[in-house]
């Protein structure tokens, strides 16, 4: 067993030597390595708490290691220990935040559900939250689906109206699964973020 927690920590010393190194493929192996251990310990940890969050806060957590990673101190903690500390940071902020956007968009009225709507898109938001009981709903989303033009755009408005956080998930539908966890990131932020400026156009247009 100490055998094989040597081996470990030396694999994911190496990993992050790698990362400082500049490796590109180092963010596919991390992912590969780290994901579905650090997805697994956090549900056993909040066995009740919906797992969409749970993959949301370890995909942020990786993410926020990639860019950074010599943030890193590796004579604090291991790897592994400094990465399910991120996790485990990042849930606990995504389970304060939902009740809150959830109690804001039941209560709020039709016309502060449009601004709601609006304000979400502004700031990057899921509209698929904004406009979840509007009675507009309909409206609203067959006017989110307009401004996609591509296919690949399409698929990205469909999921992100289906209420989908996994990045996982847009790779998968979009066939992105062989790219760096790092790339498909940034596709599909681009992605997003044309979308979401079409939609500012279109809703300054037509208000």
């Amino acid at each position: 067993m100490a055998g094989e927690q040597d081996d470990q920590k030396h694999h994911e010393r190496v990993l992050h030597e790698r990362m400082l190194a500049g490796d590109p493929l180092a963010t596919t192996d991390l992912f590969r390595h780290f994901a579905v251990s650090l997805f697994r310990r956090l549900m056993t940890r909040y066995p009740t708490t919906d797992p969409d969050l749970v993959e949301q806060a370890v995909s942020q957590a990786l993410l926020d290691y990639f860019v950074r990673p010599e943030r890193y101190d590796d004579s604090k903690r291991s790897l592994r220990g400094y990465l399910t500390m991120a996790a485990e940071r990042d849930l606990l902020n995504l389970r304060a935040v939902r009740p809150r956007r959830s109690r804001m968009i039941r209560d709020a009225s039709p016309v502060e559900l449009d601004a709601e709507a609006r304000r979400q898109w502004e700031e990057g938001g899921d509209i698929a939250d904004a406009i979840a009981e509007d009675e507009t709903a309909s409206e609203l989303w067959a006017e989110a689906m307009s401004v996609a033009r591509t296919d690949e755009e399409r698929t990205v408005q469909r999921l992100r109206l289906d209420g989908e956080r996994s990045t996982a998930a847009y790779a998968a539908a979009l066939g992105w699964t062989d790219l760096p966890f790092a790339e498909q990131q940034r596709r599909l932020y681009r992605i997003k973020d044309r979308l979401d400026q079409r939609w500012r156009r279109r809703r300054e247009r037509y208000g």
